[in-house]
């Protein structure tokens, strides 16, 4: 299915796009980015063994001549309002070509992903995004609160003496850190590390949709393509086990910024209402970061419940990290009651893939944050 209008011809990219579609963003992103790299592709939108099946669409805005203009990808998936169920997507990378910007190639993409999917989202647009959203009727809700707590002082002071010292060149801005998989922390009180995830999590989903004002499907065949099945992963995912029962997870990640090694929480699902569940998983999560020589734990998060939790373990709100917009139908919603972590905001996690603006900043001093 395509569309036409104003010389802009819309329609889903197929397999045999996949090579001219990584050469755009290659003209697009620096050299070297994974944004236009074979397998980052091919694990995004290509065809997985059954049952995964293909995960997500791309869509390609293109001239009469088929020249791409742009592209947005869309991650079909159910998402939860008070417990209630609806099929949505989640739009990310929204690009165009620097030539064919202020043609209303944006608008003409995003209009046509919106009228496939009728409840339609997305998180941490730029400031140009930011304006075209609301120009389309979108909200602007507030913003993903950046978390930090301090692991290691001695790396964390040399990190803050060799920035200020200039000599944040000395080393690459962000690195890839996937630490060996023998390189595994014993747990306490219950936590497990997890290698993949099972019917356990698509039961400990559906048993605490209600929990919360809204929150975007955690189910284990989306975790597991997301953070175990993705190439190069180094995610960490630790299980809360009680009475042979699921009742928790999270996942870790380490990643070398200006050659020291920063700690994140990427996710995180617990019942907020069920005593230390989420007290026990954020020990074990800072623990597991320790022990892979982090110099900090970072989080972010809208779940007014979990910005507790995070305080009363010792971490420090930096400010706003991500912002979140969102259409009509989930206007009146408080975004306190949505659980939305960091790894919901970065689909493309530039945990590993390089990072945003607001990711240059000071980990743990408020005048870094943005």
């Amino acid at each position: 299915m395509s569309s036409e209008a104003d010389g802009i011809i819309i329609r889903r990219a197929e397999p045999d796009d996949a090579k001219r579609v990584r050469e755009f963003l290659r003209q697009v992103y620096r050299p070297g980015s994974a944004q236009h790299d074979e397998v980052r592709w091919q694990w995004l939108f290509g065809d997985h063994d059954p049952p995964l099946g293909r995960v997500c669409d791309v869509y390609l805005a293109l001239t009469p001549e088929q020249d791409i203009m742009g592209h947005v990808g869309l991650l079909p998936l159910q998402v939860a309002v008070h417990g209630e169920q609806h099929s949505a997507a989640w739009a990310f990378n929204l690009i165009v070509s620097p030539a064919h910007r202020r043609r209303g190639v944006s608008s003409a993409l995003f209009r046509y992903v919106a009228s496939r999917h009728e409840r339609l989202i997305g998180v941490g647009p730029t400031d140009r995004g930011r304006a075209f959203l609301t120009a389309l009727g979108w909200t602007e809700m507030g913003a993903l609160v950046r978390y930090s707590r301090v692991l290691h002082w001695p790396s964390y002071l040399a990190w803050r003496m060799r920035m200020r010292l200039g000599r944040w060149k000395d080393a690459p801005a962000y690195a890839r850190d996937v630490p060996p998989a023998t390189e595994v922390h014993t747990h306490q009180g219950g936590v497990t590390t997890l290698h993949r995830f099972d019917d356990s999590a698509d039961a400990l989903w559906e048993r605490l949709l209600p929990r919360f004002g809204f929150i975007a499907e955690r189910t284990a065949r989306l975790l597991n393509w997301r953070f175990v099945d993705r190439p190069g992963a180094g995610y960490r995912l630790l299980g809360l086990l009680r009475g042979g029962l699921l009742e928790g997870w999270c996942v870790c990640a380490t990643a070398l910024w200006h050659g020291f090694r920063r700690g994140y929480i990427v996710d995180m699902l617990y019942d907020p209402r069920q005593g230390d569940t989420g007290e026990v998983l954020l020990a074990a999560a800072v623990a597991q970061l320790r022990h892979q020589q982090a110099m900090t734990a970072e989080m972010a998060t809208t779940f007014a419940p979990l910005q507790r939790l995070l305080r009363q373990v010792g971490f420090r709100s930096r400010g706003p990290d991500k912002l979140v917009h969102c259409p009509a139908w989930l206007r009146e919603l408080e975004l306190s009651q949505w659980l939305l972590t960091r790894g919901d905001a970065m689909l493309d996690d530039e945990l590993f893939y390089g990072f945003r603006a607001h990711d240059d900043a000071d980990p743990q001093s408020p005048e870094g944050a943005s």
